[in-house]
């Protein structure tokens, strides 16, 4: 029974010793034995739940396809957007195969497509539920551009 009070007594704190003396040793050796395997599980379970609530708010995948004439266009600019709030709620590039993919909540965005020389697209109301939407966005290049006004070294009459 000594040798357990000691090792109690000397890792508990100052302010604490004077209540770790005879028979009750024991109980508060238990006792706070008892407390740090609670507290173990409890943040066991806080972190399980950590991790795995971001899995269960992000149920769908919005993936979206970007070509031109049907060959993948890589490196186009995505903005997605929450339709409620207009806030951007990711922006981001197409891979090599012209693909786009991320996890989003269900509701309702928007997406907008942008690629130096080819004119933007914009794809409204696209609903998520708790499935995953596949969307394949054909780019359409520029041709010129209509507000540059013609400048005076045109040889044109």
């Amino acid at each position: 029974m000594k040798r357990e009070k000691n090792l109690f007594y000397y890792s508990s704190s100052p302010l604490m010793q004077p209540l770790y003396n005879g028979i009750h040793t024991r109980y508060i050796i238990q006792n706070r034995l008892f407390k740090v395997k609670t507290t173990k599980k409890l943040v066991s379970i806080l972190l399980l739940i950590m991790t795995v609530s971001p899995v269960i708010t992000m149920a769908a995948e919005i993936i979206i396809k970007v070509t031109d004439e049907n060959e993948p266009v890589p490196m186009t600019e995505i903005i997605l957007i929450d339709a409620k709030n207009s806030l951007i709620t990711n922006n981001g590039f197409t891979n090599k195969l012209g693909i786009y993919r991320y996890s989003v909540k269900p509701g309702l965005y928007k997406v907008i497509v942008t690629k130096e020389e080819f004119s933007d697209v914009t794809i409204r109301d696209i609903k998520i539920k708790n499935s995953n939407i596949n969307k394949t966005v054909e780019l359409i290049p520029r041709a010129f551009d209509t507000d540059k006004e013609a400048s005076s070294d045109d040889d044109c009459d």
